[in-house]
């Protein structure tokens, strides 16, 4: 009888140990999971984005023109060590709302809270909440800055979001005045990506804006 009740005993500790272990597991699984989701610009193979552009007036008029692009990521790879996806696009009109200082962005890596380009420039930083990122001086009476900043419930072709707009502003040092424009500014929100990024076009600077609309998604 003794022996049965041994016998009993080492079974129930067993399974209760197996369970407590197991128990551990469904929570690491979680936590990668929020990791992995929380991100401005999923990037998987297979994702893809389907804008349209617009001209916009000084009243905030949005004027739809009959002219598309898809950008979509045709495959993933490792350069220098460091996983990269590549975009493409179906209308290279369209490479300014993924432009970076040298030229339009083809090869972007994610890296806890940046989105970052082959050479190491940041599209994207939610980290250094409305601090100057980058500064690019063409002449002492010239020159811009990134700065991200928050927005809250703005309205966009697909509706309301709020996220974080990483916004170029250009200074221009006159004398007795001092004009600050933001002349660029790329929209994102979280787990869609760009929603809209939009500048000014030549011959209406300060007034009008060329923006490029998020109309159709799809992110794996």
């Amino acid at each position: 009888m003794i022996k049965y009740i041994l016998i009993i005993c080492v079974t129930v500790i067993f399974f209760s140990c197996k369970k407590g272990a197991l128990m551990i597991h469904p929570t690491d699984h979680n936590l990668n999971m929020d990791a992995v989701n929380d991100t401005m610009l999923p990037l998987a193979v297979g994702n893809y984005w389907i804008y349209q552009i617009s001209q916009d007036d000084t009243l905030g008029g949005i004027h739809l023109q009959n002219s598309f692009d898809s950008v979509y990521i045709e495959k993933d790879t490792f350069i220098i060590g460091e996983h990269y996806y590549k975009l493409c696009h179906t209308n290279m009109g369209f490479y300014n709302y993924y432009y970076f200082n040298s030229g339009p962005v083809q090869y972007l890596k994610d890296s806890s809270g940046y989105i970052v380009t082959k050479n190491a420039g940041v599209l994207f930083d939610k980290i250094h909440m409305h601090d100057t990122i980058r500064r690019d001086v063409y002449s002492p009476y010239d020159y811009s800055c990134v700065v991200p900043d928050n927005f809250f419930q703005k309205q966009f072709l697909i509706g309301n979001y709020s996220g974080i707009s990483m916004n170029i502003i250009y200074i221009r040092n006159v004398p007795a005045i001092t004009v600050r424009d933001t002349a660029w500014a790329q929209m994102f929100v979280d787990n869609i990506g760009i929603v809209r990024s939009f500048y000014y076009f030549i011959g209406c600077m300060k007034h009008c804006w060329t923006s490029h609309n998020l109309i159709r998604y799809h992110v794996n």
